[in-house]
């Protein structure tokens, strides 16, 4: 970005970074300056800075924006008001100035709260759609189920019915034989083998 374009919060862009008021108008002077809240009667809805030893003075005429909390309550057109500011309002100023470089520094002074929604961001979807694969497995184990105990139910049916063709094919064999004696037997074996 081109040289004292404004940014962030009244900042301007040096060297393509946004730097801050107070630091802007600190190298203006060449002195480092930090943002403070001035106190005085008068000054209080002011942009105001200080150095490490100085007190905190007003750095321009640069008002705060509406909303912004001041010494005892908001400002609203340039002049402290007691209580709290609406948070409606202090919201809409928030978005009517809202671009990125804007978020960038809400997002840097609000770290926890932008860790928190990003990871809910994040990990919202990818739990549901491990709940889906979950249950899609879960569905067809009950399948796997449902056909190892159908096999078993055929397999028990499959053993009941060659055990009863087995019974039907010898049974006949040892009911022909059981009133037989020795011999008899022995003479039916062998016309059994022979027919075989």
């Amino acid at each position: 970005m081109p040289k004292d374009t404004p940014c962030i919060d009244g900042g301007k862009c040096v060297k393509g970074q946004c730097v801050e008021y107070c630091e802007y108008e600190g190298l203006k002077l060449n002195i480092p300056l930090f943002p403070c809240r001035c106190e005085e009667e008068g000054t209080e809805c002011r942009r105001c800075c200080k150095s490490l030893t100085g007190t905190c003075k007003p750095q321009g005429d640069e008002l705060l924006t509406d909303g912004r909390p001041c010494t005892y309550g908001y400002c609203d057109a340039g002049v402290c008001k007691e209580g709290q500011g609406s948070p409606i309002q202090r919201l809409f100023t928030f978005i009517e100035t809202l671009d990125s470089s804007t978020l960038v520094a809400f997002m840097k002074s609000n770290i926890v709260g932008t860790v928190i929604v990003f990871s809910l961001i994040v990990w919202i979807p990818a739990s549901w759609v491990v709940s889906c694969i979950d249950k899609r497995h879960e569905k067809r184990s009950r399948e796997r189920e449902r056909a190892w105990v159908s096999n078993d139910v055929l397999l028990s049916q499959s053993l009941q019915s060659w055990t009863h063709l087995l019974r039907t094919l010898v049974s006949p064999k040892i009911r022909g034989t059981a009133g037989m004696g020795r011999k008899d037997r022995l003479q039916w074996r062998q016309e059994f083998k022979a027919k075989q």
